[in-house]
């Protein structure tokens, strides 16, 4: 069982079902329906690399309901029995969520267990589900921000799944064809590799007995956990003045996105990442943190800026962005107030309130026994100590003035690896070049790569 803190009272008990698969299980009181989960420990890690556009069709597809049945029919028998169903796909696992009341749970999860045993894989519905993927991936290669994000990820952990996150080339979602996705469908969904879990109001008892009735009924196959993941590997930069550049050509565009980016090697849920938290949340923290001060307020060179360090791979972000002229004094300025900022001393009433909006965060998405639950699904996804973060507010309250000081000054003190800028490749490299960065050294991409 998952211990109890301060927040997130709810305890998380931990056992396996009759054919070996892990069990998650809390309950909530307050909640009429109970939530059901099937973890599928898969994932877009185990589909070729060109395939990963599955994930987005059969999102879509997996809304059309099991052969046997119209979407209308399936629709109607959903609310009849106050349910729902959603299944979505991601780099390291497949997420089926069932939810209905305790009065028809059992049929809700027999839909559902119909719904991954005969999914509507038809040509017909597959050109229906490319389509509604490749709008969506059209409005993201519109998105600067998302885009950048996105280079960052795939140009420096190349092939990582915590980096690639299921997202396709729209000629891989044109060139995916049946017969693959239903290959794809039964890589994703083996029901060996199935873990369960469930919160809500029923006894934990009540809902291990339907999941074994229903879900367990299909398949009585032994479960088998996968193959630990390699944490991802930062890309070392080639360039001789120690930043590379990647340029995301938008052409056209009036806006321009930059992103800096350091690499750290710190483990999450330790003290050293705590203390680094609350670095960043003095850096980049919303309104009142230095980068948006500075950039902002007091230089005029744009409507927002902030810095972040990332839990899962392994780097620290500083993001802005601006239009016309003032992007090449972003460009040059933004790693300017981070230097700044590791020079500078830090004040206790500021480490203060670092502090305390860190911990009203934690606390708000802590308090429910949903959110313990969730807390104990993502610790099962990325392989960590489930309690380990029931002490980040006591790792938050034990960073000293000084140690925040030794830590800023020996960690973050060091020159950008990467820059990454989305824009017009017209207006960027001329600005790039007057920065100090040679033509030939930077990397140009078009939103169509990614």
């Amino acid at each position: 069982m998952f211990g109890s803190g301060a927040w997130g009272a709810a305890s998380v008990q931990q056992s396996k079902l009759s054919n070996g698969s892990p069990f998650l299980a809390a309950v909530d009181s307050g909640p009429p329906r109970q939530i059901v989960t099937v973890v599928y420990e898969t994932g877009c890690k185990e589909l070729p690399r060109g395939h990963v556009a599955a994930a987005s069709l059969l999102e879509y597809l997996m809304l059309e309901g099991p052969v046997g049945k119209s979407n209308a029919e399936y629709r109607r028998e959903l609310f009849l029995l106050n349910a729902s169903i959603s299944m979505s796909v991601a780099g390291r696992g497949v997420l089926l969520v069932v939810t209905a009341p305790p009065s028809t749970l059992k049929a809700a999860l027999q839909i559902s267990s119909e719904l991954v045993q005969k999914p509507k894989l038809v040509e017909d519905q597959l050109q229906i589900a490319q389509q509604r993927s490749i709008s969506r991936r059209r409005a993201q290669q519109q998105d600067m921000r998302f885009l950048t994000d996105l280079a960052a990820q795939r140009y420096l952990y190349p092939g990582h799944p915590d980096a690639y996150s299921c997202i396709s080339k729209i000629s891989d979602i044109q060139g995916l064809g049946l017969e693959a996705l239903k290959s794809d469908w039964a890589v994703l969904t083996q029901p060996s590799r199935r873990a369960f879990g469930t919160v809500g109001p029923m006894p934990i008892a009540a809902v291990r007995t339907l999941i074994e009735a229903t879900l367990l009924k299909d398949s009585k196959a032994r479960y088998e956990a996968g193959a630990a993941l390699e944490p991802a590997t930062f890309r070392k930069p080639s360039s001789p003045s120690g930043t590379d550049v990647v340029l995301l050509e938008q052409p056209e565009a009036q806006d321009n996105q930059v992103l800096y980016i350091w690499p750290h090697a710190l483990k999450a849920d330790t003290a050293d990442f705590a203390t680094a938290e609350i670095a960043f949340t003095l850096l980049g923290g919303g309104f009142t943190g230095r980068l948006q001060q500075e950039l902002r307020e007091k230089r005029g060179l744009t409507y927002g800026a902030f810095a972040d360090i990332d839990d899962e791979l392994p780097q620290y972000i500083g993001a802005s962005f601006a239009g016309g002229e003032k992007v090449a004094r972003l460009i040059q300025e933004l790693p300017q107030v981070y230097a700044a900022f590791v020079a500078e001393q830090q004040t206790d009433e500021r480490i203060g309130i670092a502090k305390e909006a860190l911990v009203t965060s934690f606390r708000e998405s802590t308090e429910l026994p949903l959110d313990s639950f969730l807390m104990a699904l993502d610790a099962r996804f990325y392989g960590r100590d489930p309690n380990a973060w029931r002490g980040r507010a006591e790792r938050w309250a034990a960073v000293t003035k000084s140690g925040l000081e030794q830590f800023i000054r020996a960690r973050m003190n060091s020159k950008p690896s990467y820059l990454i800028v989305a824009g017009d490749s017209k207006v960027l490299l001329p600005v790039l070049e007057q920065a100090g960065y040679a033509k030939e050294s930077i990397k140009t991409l078009s939103a169509d790569e990614l």
